[in-house]
């Protein structure tokens, strides 16, 4: 059975809103947890802390040079749909990652700060793990 025109851009939205707030909450917990923590675990996030360490560019953008690169390379294998995804994800984590920089410098209290220091470590990675689930479960 054909799917109605309707029906197939419901979906579409449905399935961008689902990234949009898997994104959001995978951003939070970067931002919130692993960037002041100097957690690295892996991939683009734990590349960016660690250079963000070694060089005097910001883990935000350090993580937005790497997705650019590796958003080419992803376009190139994976075809249009799953690389159309994959640009939006990117590009939201990374302008995510900037915006929570500089909401950061205006809005975070010391007090805030000092709690997720010490809280960080149990909540870090269910949100993480959390935001991975929602963002590749089919």
């Amino acid at each position: 059975m054909k799917k109605s025109r309707t029906r197939k851009i419901y979906e579409t939205i449905m399935e961008y809103l689902i990234l949009t707030v898997a994104t959001a909450f995978l951003v939070v917990g970067v931002y919130v947890f692993k960037f002041p923590n100097h957690f690295s675990f892996g991939g683009v996030t734990g590349i960016a802390v660690v250079l963000g360490e070694l060089a005097p560019i910001s883990p935000a953008t350090i993580n937005f040079i790497i997705n650019m690169a590796l958003l080419v390379l992803g376009f190139l294998f994976l075809g249009r749909d799953t690389g159309l995804k994959t640009v939006y994800v990117s590009l939201l984590t990374s302008v995510g990652l900037s915006l929570m920089e500089w909401l950061g410098s205006l809005c975070w209290s010391f007090c805030l700060q000092s709690y997720c220091r010490r809280s960080a470590a149990p909540f870090s990675s269910i949100l993480a793990r959390q935001a991975a689930e929602r963002i590749l479960s089919p």
